[in-house]
C-alpha cells in the first residue's frame, strides 16, 4: 500500500478525482450497514430526535425533516428488503437516508477506518478541521440536495450495495453562471465538462475538496455506500473556539440566566460569575493545559472529533 499512497498523493490528492480497484481498505457488508442503521435508529427513538444522527430525504416531499418513526426497521429484515419496504410505504416514491458519523453506530468501521487514513495522513498531515464518516443508502437517483460542493472536504466513498455513479466538476466550473445548477438542477443538463466516476463493491471513489459533485444515475435500484470525509480548511479562531468550549463544559455550575434581562445593558450576575470563572482558568493555566490535552486527543484520534462510545470512555 505504500506505493499506492505515494502515487495517490502525487497524482490525485488536491488535484483530480479517481476510481480505484483492489484498494485494501474499509470492507463493510450490507449486513454491517444495516446493523449500524438499526443502532442509529434506536438512538433516534430513545432521544426522540434525529439531530446529529441521521437525515431522511423523500422524493417530492416539502418537509425539511420527515418523521423517521414511521420507518422502524422490522426485526426480520435486511437492507435490500428495508429499502423495498420503505418505498412501498411511500407509494413508490424514492428516498435516501444519510447516517452521520456512522462509526459511532458500527464498531466494525472504526479500526479499519483508522488504518485506512493513517498512511495518507502520514504523508499530507491530519486534516486541520475534522474527519468524519457517513453512510448513504436508499434508491434515490440523484443526491437530494443536488449539485454541490463541501468546502474543504476531500471524500473517499466505498460502494457497499449496488453501483454508485458521481458526476464531478473542478473548482470554478460554474463560476460564470453559478445559478445554473438551481435553474437547471438536473445533473444531465451539466454533463458536458463533468468527470464521470463509476464504482461498485470493491472500488474506492475519490474527489478532492471543493470539487462540485452529485450522485446521479438514471437506473432505479437500491444502493448503499460508506464514505470518509476529510475536512482540511480551518482557522486558528475556529480551533480556539472549540478548545474554549471544551474548557467551559468542564467548569460546571452552569447557572440559568433570568428569563428576562435588563434593557439598560447591565450584565446578569450569573453571566459575570461565569466570565470570572473562565478568566481564572486562563490566569492559573488550567485553560492552557486543557487546550493542549484536547489538541493531543484530536491528534491521537487522527482528526476524528466524534468517537465511538467504547473509545470515548
Amino acid at each position: 500500500m505504500d506505493q499506492f499512497w505515494e502515487t495517490f498523493v502525487e497524482k490525485y490528492w488536491d488535484k483530480v478525482p479517481g476510481v480505484f480497484e483492489d484498494v485494501s481498505a474499509i470492507d463493510l457488508s450490507e449486513d454491517d450497514i444495516f446493523e449500524g442503521f438499526r443502532r442509529c435508529f434506536a438512538k433516534i427513538v430513545k432521544s426522540e430526535s434525529v439531530a446529529g444522527l441521521a437525515s431522511l430525504y423523500i422524493e417530492r416531499s416539502t418537509a425539511l425533516q420527515p418523521d423517521f418513526t414511521s420507518f422502524i426497521p422490522p426485526d426480520s429484515c435486511n437492507l435490500r428488503e428495508y429499502i423495498a419496504l420503505v418505498t412501498e410505504r411511500l407509494n413508490g416514491r424514492r428516498f435516501g437516508i444519510n447516517i452521520h458519523q456512522f462509526h459511532r453506530h458500527q464498531p466494525k468501521a472504526w479500526g479499519p477506518m483508522l488504518e485506512f487514513v493513517r498512511p495518507l495522513f502520514g504523508r499530507i498531515g491530519i486534516p486541520s478541521d475534522r474527519v468524519e464518516s457517513a453512510v448513504f443508502f436508499g434508491n434515490y437517483r440523484t443526491t437530494p440536495f443536488g449539485i454541490h460542493r463541501d468546502i474543504g472536504n476531500s471524500v473517499f466513498t466505498f460502494p457497499v450495495l449496488g453501483k454508485k455513479r458521481f458526476l464531478a466538476w473542478p473548482p470554478g466550473h460554474f463560476e460564470q453562471n453559478p445559478l445554473s445548477i438551481y435553474f437547471h438542477p438536473q445533473p444531465s443538463d451539466h454533463a458536458e465538462g463533468s468527470l464521470v466516476l463509476d464504482g461498485a463493491k470493491g472500488n474506492m471513489i475519490f474527489w478532492p475538496r471543493n470539487w462540485m459533485h452529485v450522485a446521479h444515475d438514471d437506473v432505479d435500484a437500491p444502493h448503499a455506500a460508506f464514505s470518509v470525509g476529510t475536512w482540511s480548511e480551518a482557522t486558528s479562531n475556529n480551533r480556539l473556539l472549540e478548545l474554549a468550549r471544551h474548557s467551559i463544559e468542564k467548569m460546571g455550575n452552569d447557572t440559568r440566566l433570568p428569563a428576562g434581562v435588563a434593557m439598560d445593558g447591565r450584565v446578569p450576575d450569573e453571566l459575570l460569575g461565569a466570565i470570572a470563572a473562565f478568566e481564572k482558568r486562563v490566569q492559573d493555566g488550567t485553560f492552557r493545559a486543557e487546550a493542549l490535552e484536547s489538541w493531543k486527543a484530536r491528534i491521537d484520534n487522527l482528526g476524528f472529533t466524534v468517537l465511538p462510545a467504547e473509545v470515548a470512555e
